[in-house]
């Protein structure tokens, strides 16, 4: 598991490092589809950095939350609000998917980049607020070396959470996916139909961003289907009385499932490269070329002026 971890967490930060460098490419961070891909990149930095950056620290015993109260409650709060936001942000982009294939110009205007900034600032301020609980039902527990950050107050923290997890995490995003993917697959399949003149043709750059929100869908499926399910048994079996052998299984479990969370966020780009056809692919071998290029002006110039300066010292010498 240590090791697996290590593993999603380095692909994890050097895919989503380059996601957010395509998506700022000028041809494409003016569209509202990849200002909610990029904020889903950089929310996926900040939750590998919070959950399994947390969870491989842990396996050394080098995991700070473990041991300090307040890192405990804010490590949590961080990682349950950006988890949530970044599934809500790909929703987003589903949405945005829908506006711009639809045939009507009221649904297209809708989708701009000033509406994706105000919907993103209130979502986060909003998810922020839901879990701000964790600082209230969270606490170090237990004694060394058996210690853990887990809620210490209240049942009702602990079914408020899994049930808000739930909600936030899973249901709505999941219900905007399902109904404004099926918008989108009718609006595109509508606009084939349709000739030049009298329909909506789709622009390029939006056809191959809605190919990779789909495929960022497929990825959130796999990655959270089975979590989604282990967190219904938890909360429909919260009162039953359990085996040591059920609980171990289902802390196994749970440890599987969670592993499985980190697909969505560590291997976005490679889903992104996939199927994000030539626009990606080409955008990406852009901004190779151009890095080197400019190491090599740069390695240029430094060897130009060390050129200089050794002309002058030998000028100086001379003299």
């Amino acid at each position: 598991m240590r090791y697996v971890l290590i593993i999603m967490i380095i692909l994890g930060l050097v895919g989503n490092i380059f996601n957010i460098l395509v998506f700022h490419q000028p041809k494409l961070r003016s569209n509202p589809c990849s200002f909610y891909l990029i904020t889903s990149a950089y929310v996926n930095i900040v939750w590998i950095m919070t959950s399994p950056l947390s969870r491989m620290l842990a396996t050394f015993q080098l995991d700070l939350s473990e041991n300090i109260s307040i890192l405990c409650k804010i490590r949590r709060s961080v990682a349950y609000s950006f988890s949530s936001l970044s599934m809500i942000s790909i929703a987003f982009a589903t949405v945005d998917r829908f506006l711009v294939s639809s045939s009507k110009i009221e649904y297209r205007r809708l989708s701009s980049l000033r509406n994706a900034h105000r919907l993103i600032i209130i979502t986060a301020f909003i998810y922020c607020l839901i879990f701000a609980d964790m600082f209230y039902c969270l606490d170090i527990v237990g004694v060394p070396p058996s210690i853990t950050c887990t809620i210490n107050t209240t049942r009702i923290c602990g079914l408020y959470n899994e049930i808000a997890r739930l909600i936030v995490l899973v249901f709505i995003p999941s219900m905007l996916i399902l109904i404004f993917g099926y918008g989108t697959i009718r609006n595109v399949k509508k606009s084939r139909r349709i000739s030049r003149p009298q329909g909506n043709t789709i622009h390029r750059i939006d056809r191959h961003l809605t190919q990779m929100v789909i495929g960022q869908i497929v990825l959130i499926m796999i990655s959270y289907i089975p979590n989604t399910i282990q967190r219904i048994y938890l909360v429909l079996t919260l009162d039953f009385e359990k085996s040591p052998l059920r609980l171990r299984m289902e802390i196994l479990s749970g440890e599987v499932t969670l592993l499985l969370t980190t697909f969505q966020s560590s291997i976005s780009f490679y889903i992104y490269a996939t199927t994000g056809g030539a626009l990606f692919r080409q955008t990406l071998k852009e901004l190779f070329t151009r890095g080197f290029f400019r190491y090599c002006h740069v390695i240029e110039d430094s060897h130009a002026e060390e050129i200089l300066e050794l002309r002058q010292m030998k000028n100086t010498v001379e003299v």
